[in-house]
């Protein structure tokens, strides 16, 4: 399957236009394998209970739990109640990570509301994922799922300061069928962001074996004034496609692609963060 992310990032920031200060970058991202997930729907009286051990962090899963569950059920998501997880009620989900919860939590709700319609009251659903690679050899299957996206950037350098500006990023995931469009923007926009602190700001620093900037008011992450001028993404939808995971995809193409467009300048830099002083190295060894 071929998804043209890269061919709307060279577009966006203008490579084939201008190919010098503009980088890019494609990737496929694997999704924790083994992996497995369980959920169980309720019936009530003016509605249902859907109970997930998928946690909140921000990235709004109740709200596309309930929007795949009204989906199946033929009601409106406000017909669902989705509780925070419990262990004494929540079925086993593996872990809330890897841009796995709506696919999985997905495949699970399908099986749920099957089984609901057999039972009439109550339904459970689980969803397997086996795989995973021997820690010896490291054969065997990586991921049972691969997420895929393209970051493309433009930049701009001082070559008397070293100073790198970010003029413009765009990012595209390939979203499969979008659920929740505003979580799902969100999530891109985050994962652009946090790629951005990669590349140019965060590092964790050591003195005499000691964490020196253990604490937020010392570890350097973007601020808003960091942002590009601008600051672009998009979610790629296929007609008849399954939901996809999407929550990281376009965070480790961001510093790529920056990397990719220092080095159309003939700036080689291979360590992150891309901070001025190494810039200037770069620019001394050029």
């Amino acid at each position: 399957m071929r998804v043209d992310g890269d061919g709307a990032g060279r577009a966006a920031v203008g490579y084939e236009e201008d190919p010098r200060g503009a980088g890019l970058c494609v990737l496929l991202k694997g999704m924790q394998t083994p992996s497995r997930a369980a959920i169980a729907v309720e019936r009530t009286p003016v509605g249902y209970i859907v109970r997930s051990a998928s946690c909140e962090m921000g990235q709004d899963v109740r709200q596309s739990i309930k929007l795949m569950g009204a989906e199946l059920l033929g009601c409106e998501p406000g017909q669902l109640e989705v509780p925070d997880p419990d262990t004494d009620t929540s079925p086993f989900d593996t872990r809330t990570t890897s841009s796995r919860s709506t696919y999985m939590m997905g495949r699970a709700l399908r099986e749920a509301v099957k089984d609901l319609e057999r039972d009439g009251e109550r339904g459970f659903g689980e969803v397997r994922n086996e795989g995973g690679l021997d820690p010896d050899t490291g054969q065997g299957v990586a991921s049972t799922h691969w997420h895929q996206g393209a970051a493309a950037a433009r930049v701009a350098i001082d070559e008397e300061t070293g100073r790198l500006t970010v003029e413009h990023v765009h990012a595209a995931v390939y979203a499969g069928r979008v659920v929740n469009r505003p979580g799902a923007e969100l999530q891109n926009e985050g994962s652009m962001l946090m790629g951005l602190g990669t590349a140019l700001f965060e590092a964790v620093e050591f003195a005499d074996g000691q964490v020196t900037n253990a604490n937020l008011s010392d570890y350097n992450v973007p601020a808003v004034g960091d942002l590009p001028a601008a600051f672009t993404h998009e979610l790629i939808e296929r007609e008849g496609a399954e939901a996809h995971g999407l929550g990281e995809t376009v965070l480790p193409p961001v510093p790529a692609a920056i990397g990719n467009a220092l080095g159309s300048l003939g700036i080689e830099l291979h360590e992150l963060p891309m901070t001025p002083e190494r810039v200037l190295e770069a620019i001394d060894r050029r």
